[in-house]
């Protein structure tokens, strides 16, 4: 018995509908809020997918330039977010936000060069230029969608006094159980 091959595009819809059940069952209180509101952006056929937790870590391990953007972008949120990126890197970014993240992770597995490869190969030899900058502008958008979010949502826990552990030391009074 053999398992049938998919397709990219089936695994975004059938990624798409497993979120769209997810979503169906929100998150309670204001995580749902700040975190649920957002979904892929779809170029044509091509989805971009929002950010997730592994995505920061294929930065990391790629030596992604978003990682400096975001640090700049953390000193300034309201600058706009802006990159010097390589040929390869964008390959790199654009491939990792286009397939899930699982995908990503198993190829970046086998190694940089062959990740960098497998990138170059399936964004820079079968995308159109014009189509790749539209995807690597997706990506910032939810990169920017992510972070924005997550500073609101931080803002809000502070100011409600439910979460301290972003203050600095000695602001906060401790209650003790």
């Amino acid at each position: 018995m053999s398992v049938p091959q998919r397709s990219v595009a089936d695994l975004h819809i059938l990624e798409n509908e497993a979120a769209k059940r997810a979503n169906a069952s929100p998150l309670p209180g204001p995580v749902g809020d700040a975190f649920g509101k957002y979904g892929p952006i779809t170029i044509g056929e091509i989805i971009v997918r929002p950010i997730v937790a592994s995505d920061w870590k294929i930065f990391t391990a790629v030596d992604s330039p978003i990682i400096k953007m975001l640090m700049e972008f953390r000193q300034n949120p309201a600058a706009p977010m802006q990159v010097e990126i390589t040929d390869d890197e964008e390959c790199m970014l654009c491939y990792q936000f286009t397939r899930p993240v699982k995908e990503a992770r198993e190829t970046l597995a086998k190694g940089l060069d062959h990740y960098k490869q497998v990138a170059c190969e399936e964004m820079g030899d079968k995308v159109d230029a014009p189509v790749l900058k539209l995807i690597q502008s997706a990506v910032m958008e939810q990169i920017k969608r992510s972070w924005v979010t997550a500073i609101s949502f931080k803002e809000k826990l502070e100011e409600s006094g439910e979460v301290t552990f972003f203050q600095e030391a000695g602001t906060t009074s401790q209650k003790t159980a």
